[in-house]
């Protein structure tokens, strides 16, 4: 997932953004691209071997 490498390039410390609002988005939107990346490899694992 390209969106989540690029969340992680833009987080706080690269980006020398201080808001608060900034941060609250950022670490919302990565983490939930990060599960949403657990979940889909997961969905894949199950696909793929159930049409064994």
């Amino acid at each position: 997932m390209p969106c989540l490498f690029l969340t992680g390039l833009f987080n706080v410390d690269t980006t020398a953004i201080s808001n608060s609002w900034f941060h609250s988005l950022w670490v919302t939107v990565h983490v939930s691209l990060a599960t949403a990346l657990l979940f889909l490899m997961g969905y894949h694992v199950y696909i793929s071997y159930a049409y064994q």
